[in-house]
């Protein structure tokens, strides 16, 4: 019951907050912008309200610029910035943080890459400092690389564990076939290295296109000579190379079971296109939105939690940027209400489009929009962060200060004619995270389902997704020697020549295999499966094939680098030399 008072109580005060404000004009503090000869757009307010000095600088460069096969390497880079700097390792500076009593942080979305920093007003300068050689000449210590990839391996495994997560990132997998699609992987974080770093900072670091923004308690003509100092003499950089575009699946599956053993509970997530924050229909949605799944009182939650019980909390929402958007529906439920739990919210979302909002839950949308708007510029850093966000998704500070009066302005028309455009499952694709064996006949109704389990690599660009060639050894009944392989997703080809034996009668040994998996386990974190396989030999004269059933591991912590392999057979013809008992066992090293 707290958790319950919590949520109201804290959209209580959002609805509060907005009906205060209505009709009434937002005050933030005069900003004064100027541009530098390099580029780099400045803006600065002050505020003494509070004694807290709060900068965010913008780069518009995000996973969009991941080169194609380092995906995650625009956030890593972006970490590892403030990993060390000239004349100060990763552990003097955060020591250094601390002593000052500030804070640096950064954060990599689809478009853009932020650097936050809050300071107190006696000291903003010294750590300005500290946040200008990180953007601007980051050392990339080696132990510093080292210890993020620690934790961004643990981000992954955890990933692994935590089913709303997995549903979140399946599901931009079964929409879209590019950076929007695409996760980092253990191995592909592994093979990440100081120089990939320093290219990618080369590259794309360069205060031509950057925005900052500083709010605080300071001297406004005194802050911009100390921004002037600081970035004043970073040169121009080269043109980057160009971002990735992410496209929309149009074919394959659209309802993907993710199976997780064990699991008491179903996690389903459902996903399709949205809307850009540039679009016409970004306020009016939002609005209708708000109503539908928005908030605590909304009819998708209504529906689920306070009148069927099934669940503690559903949530929709568009999530836009800067050319495309995604329209997310989640929620939890018991595993046997799983089918009931996936009607309820065709049938809530197919009755709100088709009979349209009421009024009053149009005031409400309007009220806990502006309401969000005003806590997002309470503080200085807030009010950073959510510039920063805005105007680097094409938006003016004009349109961010009158943004209040765009939310009033929506309709019930407006808010109808979105839904009806926008709020179709149609196009939508499903994920559901539970234990395949409990689920029952949940998804009788849904069509060209794809199961997975959990472990597996979430998208078609993983290492077990595409072609892996490999070296290794090879002890067969025909052959022993030398093999080379080439993985295929769930198929692997083989070919192994045999090394001549002092007094061996045969002129030459080989085989040639051709397995298919019965089940895929991650190569990236460890495991094994059965596969099934035929063998061709041949030694001499003597020709065979062997039908075979095998086993094989990629060992814990060794990345899916390395492949080990044991298979017994029985042979179906061949000379006398060709015993009728098959077996084999192998070593393979898998290059990519």
């Amino acid at each position: 019951m707290k958790r319950v008072r919590l949520v109201s109580a804290s959209f209580l005060l959002l609805a509060v907050l907005a009906s205060a404000s209505r009709a009434t004009e937002v005050l933030l503090p005069e900003f004064r912008e100027f541009e530098l000869a390099n580029g780099m757009r400045i803006l600065v307010a002050e505020d003494h309200r509070t004694p807290i000095v709060a900068i965010h600088v913008v780069l518009p460069y995000g996973r969009t610029c991941d080169p194609r096969g380092e995906r995650g390497l625009a956030g890593f880079t972006a970490e590892n910035c403030l990993g060390g700097i000239p004349g100060m390792g990763g552990t003097e500076l955060w020591l250094e943080l601390q002593r000052l009593g500030a804070g640096l942080s950064t954060n990599t979305s689809h478009d853009q890459t932020f650097f936050s920093m809050t300071a107190l007003p006696s000291n903003w300068t010294a750590v300005l400092a500290i946040l200008a050689a990180g953007l601007r000449t980051p050392t990339f210590p080696k132990d510093e690389i080292t210890r993020k990839k620690g934790q961004w391996i643990s981000s992954v495994r955890e990933r692994m564990e935590n089913p709303a997560a997995l549903a979140y990132a399946h599901a931009y997998d079964l929409l879209y076939d590019g950076p929007l699609g695409e996760q980092a992987t253990i191995d592909g974080i592994r093979a990440f290295g100081r120089k990939d770093l320093l290219r990618f900072h080369h590259e794309h670091y360069c205060p031509n296109r950057a925005v900052l923004i500083a709010v605080g308690d300071f001297d406004g003509g005194e802050a911009m000579e100390a921004l002037r100092g600081a970035f004043d003499d970073w040169p121009k950089g080269p043109e980057p190379p160009p971002a990735r575009t992410s496209q929309l699946r149009r074919e394959g599956p659209r309802v993907r079971l993710v199976h997780k053993p064990g699991l008491t509970q179903a996690t389903i997530h459902c996903a399709k296109p949205g809307l850009a924050f540039s679009d016409p229909d970004w306020h009016p949605l939002g609005v209708a939105n708000t109503a539908l799944g928005g908030w605590f009182g909304s009819r998708i939650n209504m529906k689920l939690r306070a009148e069927g019980g099934k669940t503690y909390s559903s949530r929709s929402s568009n999530q836009g940027q800067v050319d495309q958007g995604q329209f997310i529906i989640g929620t939890y439920t018991r595993t046997a209400e799983l089918g009931v739990a996936i009607d309820s919210i065709r049938s809530v979302v197919r009755g709100f489009v088709q009979e349209g909002l009421t009024e009053d839950e149009v005031e409400m949308g309007r009220r806990i929009r502006v309401g969000e708007y005003l806590l997002d510029s309470e503080t200085p850093d807030q009010m950073t962060n959510a510039l920063a966000w805005r105007l680097s998704t094409g938006s003016s500070l004009e349109e961010y200060r009158t943004e209040p009066s765009r939310w009033e302005a929506v309709t019930l028309e407006d808010a109808n004619r979105a839904a009806r455009a926008h709020f179709s499952l149609d196009e939508a694709v499903w994920v559901i995270v539970a234990d395949k064996e409990k689920i029952g006949p949940a998804l009788k109704d849904f069509r060209n389902i794809e199961t997975v389990y959990y472990k597996e690599p979430i998208d078609p660009g993983n290492l077990l997704s595409r072609t892996r060639p490999g070296i290794g050894l090879a002890w067969n009944a025909a052959a022993r020697g030398p093999r080379v392989s080439f993985l295929h997703r769930r198929i692997d080809l083989s070919g192994t020549y045999g090394l001549p034996k002092r007094g061996d009668p045969w002129e030459y040994n080989a085989a040639a295999q051709a397995t298919i998996d019965l089940h895929r386990a991650s190569s990236e974190y460890s495991g094994g499966s059965l596969y099934l396989g035929a063998t061709g030999t041949w030694a001499g004269g003597a020709r065979g094939a062997s039908p075979h059933i095998g086993y094989r591991l990629f060992p814990y912590g060794l990345g899916g680098h390395w492949s080990l392999s044991a298979e017994v057979g029985w042979s179906l013809w061949g000379g006398e030399d060709l015993p009728g008992f098959y077996w084999s066992v192998g070593l393979d090293r898998f290059l990519l």
